[in-house]
Formats: structure tokens, sequence, C-alpha cells
């Protein structure tokens, strides 16, 4: 029972990253990407390995949890 009780703690744990790139196009990844020798290196969302130059990104952050591009508000008129 307790280590179910870990697991489930330990997969709601896991942070995803948004990587936007100079072009302002985003990739989401699973892993915190790491810099190694001038590239970032990191899984994708569909568990791919990735690397991508370090000059082509401009933004790597936490993926907000609960939060969508898509806004649900719709203003009345």
């Amino acid at each position: 029972m307790l280590f179910l009780l870990m697991l489930v703690l330990v997969c709601g744990c896991q942070t995803r990253y948004e990587i936007t790139l100079n072009t302002g196009n985003q990739i989401t990844s699973l892993s915190k990407p790491k810099l190694v020798q001038g590239y970032y290196v990191f899984k994708d969302a569909t568990g791919k390995e990735i690397q991508i130059a370090a000059m082509r990104v401009r933004l790597i952050e936490p993926q907000r949890r609960g939060w969508s591009k898509e806004s649900t508000f719709t203003p009345t008129r």
C-alpha cells in the first residue's frame, strides 16, 4: 500500500518544460533541458531525445499546471 502511494506521488510531481525558440515556436519537454557543449538536450513530449542549439532558444520555463493556451473565458456583449 505504501509503495502505491509513493508511486502516485512521484508520478504527480513530474514537471514539464516549455521551450520557446527565437522563431516563436514552442516545444514541450518531459525532462529538464541540460546544456551540453552548446546544445540543449532533453526528451520531447513523445519521449524522443532532442538537441537544439542554445543560440536558437529564447526561453525555458516550467509548464504551469492547470493552464492551457486556449482561453476558457469568453466575454459577453
